[in-house]
């Protein structure tokens, strides 16, 4: 398979430098240079798009018209702070909560001045929001944050951007501690 790699930074260079071991083949790769001109870019069977979240909508288009897949790696993810947080409420009947954004649409600490008690290591005004999902045992709350936005902002799923969060959580337990 040949694989297009769009930005080339640390994660394109990484993928560049794994992929002969996984028996796929880097057709090239778009940067500063060449992304404005998407005719000179290399045939590939697919397209890992590793730029940054605002030319990822032209380069959609771009690769579309050329009938190219494309995974989007694309996050704006903030690596020192959390997804989501397990929460309960405070009183058994809140005003003012509602669950469905796909974004935080509150901050921190509006969601606890609303009865909403999670931990986090955020500050009061961070972005946040309420998510109540159908769990086996009765509803779940969580607070969502900043990175639960990454998560849904191509893939407009709560409940995808949970299972993402809770099955990397469950990977990086099993990896090996850091040196």
């Amino acid at each position: 398979m040949r694989i297009l790699l769009i930005g080339y930074g640390r994660m394109g260079r990484l993928v560049e430098s794994l992929s002969g071991e996984y028996g796929f083949e880097v057709a090239g790769h778009v940067d500063l240079h060449n992304a404005a001109h998407p005719s000179g870019w290399p045939a590939a069977d697919v397209a890992i798009d590793f730029s940054t979240s605002d030319a990822v909508p032209s380069n959609v288009r771009a690769l579309a018209e050329r009938r190219t897949n494309v995974v989007i790696g694309t996050t704006g993810w903030r690596a020192a702070e959390p997804v989501v947080a397990p929460a309960s409420l405070w009183f058994p009947r809140v005003v003012g909560l509602a669950a469905g954004s796909l974004t935080p649409d509150s901050t921190v600490k509006a969601l606890r001045d609303r009865g909403l008690s999670f931990e986090t290591s955020l500050e009061g005004g961070a972005p946040a929001l309420f998510i109540m999902v159908a769990g086996d045992d009765g509803p779940e709350l969580r607070a969502g944050f900043h990175n639960l936005g990454v998560l849904t902002r191509y893939n407009r799923s709560v409940l995808y951007a949970l299972a993402v969060h809770d099955l990397g959580s469950r990977i990086q337990a099993l990896l090996p501690a850091a040196d």
